[in-house]
């Protein structure tokens, strides 16, 4: 079975309203295989990243409370379950036209990781996948401290040579020590990615780490 081939004009664009050069970079800049999203919003990023699932061996999983959970600094999340049920249609319903083996959890990242270290992966033809990963995109909580446990914990579940994205690194908030993307470029030397910081038309920031593992 080979990639989906996946019309991102057609059918990720109309889910977002901005950040399609972003979406580009995710499909162009992305390692195909079995995919990580937390932070689903909408579903214009995720639609974007099933391109990157090749076969049946291979899955998207995404993950966002939507109302159950706001984010950092905010009183209520502005995702609520109206968001949630056209997010969760139009991403079933695309999934299902490109045979895109996908499933969603409805929870926060920092209850992902518990789960996905008690659970050993997922059936999917006939075998157990494991929660293990060439690309994750982190588009949830734009906080240091949550982000660094995303990374944390998404590097130590990610393929040799994968890759990690970050979303809003220019408006994301830092923990007071440092500026945001400083504390990002240690992290990156720390644990030995590969960095790149790019920034698009629509003044949206974003990062790519590759793993040099």
């Amino acid at each position: 079975m080979s990639a989906p081939q996946i019309d991102l004009r057609r059918e990720a664009f109309p889910l977002t309203t901005t950040h399609h050069d972003l979406l580009r970079w995710l499909v162009e800049a992305g390692r195909p295989g079995t995919v990580l999203e937390i932070g689903t919003n909408r579903g214009g990023s995720a639609v974007a990243l099933m391109s990157l699932v090749p076969d049946d061996a291979h899955f998207l999983l995404t993950v966002d409370p939507w109302g159950s959970c706001p984010y950092h600094g905010q009183e209520r999340s502005e995702y609520n379950d109206a968001v949630q049920r056209m997010a969760m249609c139009d991403l079933a319903e695309i999934a299902a036209r490109h045979g895109v083996n996908w499933h969603h959890l409805k929870m926060s990242s920092d209850e992902l990781w518990p789960v996905l270290r008690e659970l050993r992966g997922v059936w999917y033809a006939g075998a157990l996948r494991p929660y293990q990963f060439e690309t994750i995109f982190l588009d949830a909580e734009h906080w240091w401290p949550a982000m660094q446990l995303d990374l944390e914990q998404g590097a130590a579940r990610l393929n040799p040579r994968g890759v990690i994205f970050v979303d809003n690194v220019n408006h994301a908030q830092s923990d007071g020590s440092a500026g945001f993307v400083e504390l990002l470029e240690r992290w990156a030397k720390e644990h030995r990615f590969a960095l790149e910081l790019r920034a698009f038309d629509d003044g949206d920031h974003a990062a790519r780490l590759e793993s040099r593992g």
